[in-house]
């Protein structure tokens, strides 16, 4: 579908699985079906082929799934909500700002940094909104985050993940299609500052599950 993702992606089933490949570090291990940062830690990036292995096992063997394998890419940290169903809407774009944490954390979206608040990651990681970007990176970053949205046949709302690597080019790292809809943050942030109230936003949503398919006419519904 041509929607730019991070090189190396590879999910792999076993630790031996790591020989397969030819790996450019530094690399960054996840579980692969996993979500809300469960399994990325102050570990989950790794600079070695030792480590690589370390951490694979760690995850087959905590979460019983593959792991999830790919470049670390260096760059900045975009976080893209959508709204609409036929006709989806890019909304402002946020920035994840890591600049804060201490050399030792790794600069990422880690368990920590989304629900541990006592922690030096939670506390040094923040977000902009409306992100400064120029113009034309700011409109590179929205089609990218459209493109992978529609790839995926979301509809209603979403959030695409999207950072930068060494060469600036954005590349998509997650597409999610159940993003926190928690009023005054994330999504619902976005949409304030494109003048959308939260009520707006939530009729919004269910104006588009209501506009045509995939939502399902045929399907019996009691009120």
């Amino acid at each position: 579908s041509g929607i730019p993702i991070p090189p190396c992606t590879e999910l792999l089933e076993k630790v031996g699985d790591v020989d397969r490949y030819e790996w450019k570090f530094p690399l960054i291990v996840q579980a692969g079906q996993e979500h809300a940062g469960i399994g990325l830690d102050r570990e989950s990036v790794v600079r070695s082929k030792k480590a690589l292995r370390v951490q694979v096992r760690k995850i087959l063997a905590t979460y019983n799934q593959p792991a999830l394998v790919q470049s670390f890419l260096p760059g900045r940290e975009f976080n893209v909500g959508i709204i609409g169903g036929k006709r989806p809407r890019v909304l402002p774009l946020a920035e994840v700002c890591y600049e804060d944490l201490p050399p030792e954390i790794p600069p990422i979206m880690s368990y920590a940094a989304k629900w541990i608040e006592t922690s030096v990651e939670y506390k040094k990681t923040w977000v902009i909104c409306p992100a400064q970007v120029e113009p034309e990176l700011a409109r590179q970053i929205g089609d990218i985050a459209l493109h992978a949205f529609q790839a995926v046949r979301a509809w209603g709302y979403g959030r695409v993940d999207i950072r930068l690597d060494e060469a600036g080019t954005p590349r998509v790292l997650e597409v999610n299609c159940n993003a926190s809809l928690e009023e005054g943050v994330a999504l619902a942030r976005s949409a304030e500052k494109a003048g959308i109230s939260y009520r707006q936003l939530l009729q919004m949503i269910i104006d588009a599950a209501m506009e045509g398919p995939p939502y399902d006419v045929s399907m019996p519904m009691q009120l």
